[in-house]
């Protein structure tokens, strides 16, 4: 059997539990679909590359939350979907949640710039407190 699943433009509309033989697939392309969400796309645990363009996924959080436990996942791309403008800092959101992943929408993910959306996610987060000692910390940096 093949690693790859294509099951572009056939007006899928949930994604139901599937024999076991298709759950070893790495390439599952979705595109052109009428999704709204992942149901049970946790199912395939050895998924490397997912293609969900062009259907209609609304909630970062919930393709957060489905597809962090495949920790095989290393390719995404969800153009064409609400999710990309209903969602600010859309492709930082899954760099985080997404540990494993290596492109976004046709974009690599470089070390430096997963580096650079941890410590802008971790900025955004800081309390006064936090604030406080960062700012010490550099300035005991600077002057040493």
């Amino acid at each position: 059997m093949s690693n790859e699943l294509i099951l572009a433009s056939q007006n899928i509309c949930e994604l139901n539990k599937v024999p076991k033989s298709y759950r070893n697939i790495t390439s599952l392309n979705l595109k052109n679909n009428s999704l709204k969400d992942l149901g049970e796309i946790g199912q395939f645990k050895k998924l490397k590359k997912l293609n969900l363009q062009d259907n209609q996924i609304a909630e970062i959080e919930e393709v957060i939350n489905k597809l962090k436990s495949i920790k095989t996942l290393e390719e995404i791309s969800l153009e064409g979907n609400p999710v990309i403008r209903n969602t600010f800092n859309f492709a930082s959101k899954l760099i985080i949640g997404l540990e494993n992943i290596k492109m976004v929408n046709s974009q690599r993910i470089t070390k430096e710039g997963r580096e650079t959306v941890s410590y802008t996610h971790l900025r955004a987060h800081e309390t006064r407190h936090d604030l406080v000692c960062r700012l010490l910390l550099e300035k005991k940096k600077k002057n040493k």
